[in-house]
């Protein structure tokens, strides 16, 4: 039941996202359904793997560091990687968004 709370959460957020960013509304629905909806991503996380909760912290980093919470972002993202290795590969992306802006 965790892991498939965590799978609406993600979908959640990826809308939530995609609002701020200025996405039209039928396009972030669209994507939160692709996620939502989509059979891999539901028999992985029914099945008790947490690659849900990782992609959560992901997308919570994420929307951190669009909302220039720097600490916040990087403490998401560490915990992401600590759960999950595979997160590294957005490191050099966060990196690049801190500029003499933040």
């Amino acid at each position: 039941m965790l892991f498939a709370a965590a799978d609406l959460a993600v979908g959640t957020k990826i809308h939530a996202i995609l609002l701020e960013r200025r996405v039209p509304k039928a396009v972030a629905r669209g994507c939160m359904g692709m996620w939502l909806f989509n059979p891999l991503s539901l028999n992985v996380s029914t099945r008790g793997n947490f690659e849900s909760v990782v992609a959560y912290l992901l997308l919570e980093s994420i929307h951190a560091l669009l909302r220039r919470r720097v600490g916040r972002a990087g403490a998401l993202l560490a915990a992401a990687i600590h759960l999950k290795p595979y997160g590294f590969i957005y490191l050099p992306a966060f990196l690049a968004c801190l500029d003499s802006d933040y």
